[in-house]
Formats: C-alpha cells, structure tokens, sequence
C-alpha cells in the first residue's frame, strides 16, 4: 500500500492482514491478495481518496488483458481518478463530474496504449452521508443495512449480470464457463459508464466493493452476510478467513480484491 498526501493507492499484499483507515465519517477495510505469490503481479488496483471531513471517494479497478497490461491498465483507472480528484483547477466540480472525466480520459490512454489490455472500474462516491455507485465492467459494488437486508446492488456487466438484471437465470444456475466474460471495460472504444441511484447511508451501513476474485469463490449474499454487523475489522477478517478457507480448493485462482466502508455512529 502506498500513502502520499493522505491517498491510498496501488493495494497489494501477500499477507492474510487487512489494513483498517479511520475517517471521520467512518471506518474502512481494504484487503488484495493476488494470485500468485508474487504481490507485483496483483492485477488488481485500489484508490482511496479522502477530498474533506465528509467527502470520499472509493475506487477498484481489476485489469484484464494479462501481465503487465492488465496491471496497468487498473493502474492507470486509479492514477486518472486521483489525479482529476485532487487538481486543484477540479476542486470546484461536481465530484461525479470528476469521476466521469476520469474515465474518460483513463479509456483514451489505455485504448493509446496499443497493449490489447483493459480494466473494469467501481467508484463510489460518499458526500455528506450520501453515496452514488458508478462503475464500468464486473467489478461488484453492494450496500447492505446493519440487519443484513441488501440495499443495493450493481450489475455487473457480463453474462451473469445481464441474466440476474433480466430475471432469466439464478447466479446459481449460470454456466460457470461464460461467468468470466466481460462486455465492458475501460480501454476499449465501445466503453459505457453505468451511474447508480444516489442512496443516503444511514447509520451502520455497510459499503462492499470487490474484484470477481472474491464472488466467484464466495456467493456475494454470503459476503454481505458475512460482514452485515459487527466490529469491521472483526468482519473483515471473517471473509478473509472464509476466502482463504474456499481458495486453497480451486485450481483456478484470481487476483482478490475488497474494500469496505461503514458509517459512523
């Protein structure tokens, strides 16, 4: 984890260990594990944006197109997202409008890249206690109440989200060979950027955001159950210590992502 100016960036571990940020506005976890033992090779990219006392901006971004594309372009997501954020020219926009141009502006340098690679894109941004999702690809963005009913969820875009949007099929009953598929990334010409309700986080909610290397070893209602209450480093270490339990049975392995923000009392 890298920390300049009271912005986190470039997550990666290879421990077991989740690393917990205070905010005045409440508390959040961040955890990656990448897929080989090797923690330069995680594809996947975390931003965390502190703008003032009641203004944040979260970001993951999980890199498709295989090493060393793949990590750059989710590098280059994150970069493009904290460098519009903290402009000083910026300072005066709406934060979504920041956020859009970012994306903007981070598809055009990847598609100039020429590397093949792309990157899907989840940014949540948090003023005043409320939230608005925003996000490109399959990366997963919930919020769930402190009872566990789920507030909402994003769609991701690839065979199983547009399937669940449309009601044909259960997350269970997907054919696993196509669940990898993505229809969306940024990097790529035909990129188009999703922007969810805005919602007012009440006391206790719970932000979930992942890569697909968590929700395809672990079903996201069990995610959300198992983080729903509790102390949060508490309920980060539970899915942690659930991920770790689930992954050394699979022979396939990804890049393994989560942040997750609670509101203050």
């Amino acid at each position: 984890m890298e920390i300049i100016n009271n912005k986190v960036t470039y997550h990666a571990s290879i421990t077991n260990n989740v690393d917990i940020l205070n905010f005045e506005s409440g508390q959040a976890a961040v955890f990656s594990y990448p897929s080989t033992n090797i923690a330069e090779d995680n594809q996947d990219s975390v931003g965390i944006v502190p703008l003032s006392n009641h203004e944040i901006v979260f970001a993951l971004s999980d890199g498709a197109g295989g090493q060393p594309g793949g990590q750059g372009a989710s590098q280059i997501v994150i970069t493009e997202l904290s460098n519009e954020l903290l402009h000083d020219v910026n300072q005066n926009q709406m934060i979504r409008a920041s956020v859009l141009n970012a994306l903007e502006t981070a598809n055009k340098v990847i598609i100039d890249a020429k590397t093949g690679a792309g990157a899907t894109a989840c940014v949540v941004t948090i003023e005043d206690n409320h939230l608005r999702p925003i996000h490109v690809g399959d990366s997963m963005i919930a919020v769930v109440g402190q009872q566990g009913k789920l507030i909402y969820r994003s769609t991701e875009h690839s065979p199983l989200g547009y399937a669940m949007r449309s009601e044909i099929v259960a997350e269970k009953h997907l054919d696993k060979d196509v669940s990898h598929e993505v229809f969306n990334l940024v990097g790529n010409k035909e990129m188009h950027i999703e922007i969810g309700p805005e919602l007012r986080l009440k006391k206790f909610d719970t932000l979930f955001m992942c890569s697909d290397g968590i929700t395809d070893l672990i079903p996201l209602d069990e995610c959300l159950d198992l983080i729903k209450s509790g102390p949060i480093e508490k309920a980060s270490n539970n899915l942690i210590t659930k991920f770790f339990k689930v992954v050394k049975d699979v022979d396939y392995k990804d890049d393994a992502t989560f942040i997750i923000f609670r509101r203050a009392a």
